[in-house]
């Protein structure tokens, strides 16, 4: 059971990368854009809603599941958590990255406190994953 967890993880890493890169691009994307959607929002105050959000949609969704389940399933509990948790808070760190360039994107349409949630999800997970590896190994002992 241990070995497919080991196989099935290597294969969520490599998925990683592949959601790294699309999120990436969408924040990207989103800071690129910025100055011109408020542009348009002083000269026209409406804001901008296009096709884009349906696919920032569906990246978070798909981020969001595989770094819950890492996590917190008991399926992938059986494995440690020193293995998962890298790639876990990984699916979380790129959701983060998703969301951020929603913020960033939507900034009219939200209120205050939502692009303050947004924002401070990221360095709150940060913190969370170091707080974690800061912990010392337990060590077995040979000879008790």
């Amino acid at each position: 059971m241990i070995e497919t967890l080991e196989v099935q993880l290597e294969k969520w890493k490599k998925a990683l990368l592949i959601f790294l890169g699309a999120g990436s691009a969408l924040f990207l994307m989103a800071l690129v854009d910025f100055p011109a959607r408020m542009a348009t929002l002083r000269q026209d105050g409406n804001p901008l809603v296009d096709g884009g959000f349906g696919i920032w949609f569906l990246l978070l969704i798909a981020c969001l599941i595989p770094g819950i389940l890492l996590l917190a399933s008991p399926r992938w509990r059986k494995s440690q958590l020193e293995q998962r948790a890298a790639t876990g808070y990984g699916f979380l760190g790129v959701a983060w990255l998703l969301m951020a360039g929603f913020s960033l994107r939507m900034n009219v349409l939200l209120p205050a406190i939502g692009h303050f949630i947004f924002l401070t999800w990221g360095p709150l997970l940060a913190v969370i994953l170091l707080l974690l590896r800061r912990t010392p190994q337990r060590k077995e002992e040979m000879f008790p």
